[in-house]
């Protein structure tokens, strides 16, 4: 009965200490999260009105917010990749709540409305 409760113990000590981290098949280590989470900069966001439209057009768990420009008329966010490689802006105007989203590399204005 010892036995069994110290080892017990044990399991429960060293799963408490876990990293997050398990290996994969090629023996790299992965984080072991079951809900992806925006990057820190990006949670901000969740606070803007623009923030459900930047949401469905960017990929928000790949890119990273860098606010430009936050002032009473408007807001400029430009969006980067893991390099620090500008690919989106947004341009929202808070008196007209009107929002522009351009990708910057290829394809040009994804979203020109008053929200």
């Amino acid at each position: 009965m010892k036995k069994l409760l110290v080892a017990m113990v044990g399991l429960s000590l060293l799963a408490g200490c876990s990293d997050g981290q398990e290996k994969a098949a090629d023996g790299t280590l992965t984080e072991n999260s079951s809900k992806a989470e925006l990057p820190k900069q990006n949670q901000v966001l969740k606070d803007f009105p623009e923030y459900p439209i930047l949401d469905d057009i960017i990929d928000l768990q790949v890119y990273v917010a860098d606010i430009e420009t936050d002032n009473k008329g408007s807001r400029i966010i430009f969006f980067e990749d893991s390099d620090g490689n500008k690919t989106y802006k947004s341009v929202f105007v808070k008196d007209e709540n009107y929002l522009k989203v351009i990708q910057l590399n290829d394809e040009g204005i994804l979203y020109n409305e008053i929200l």
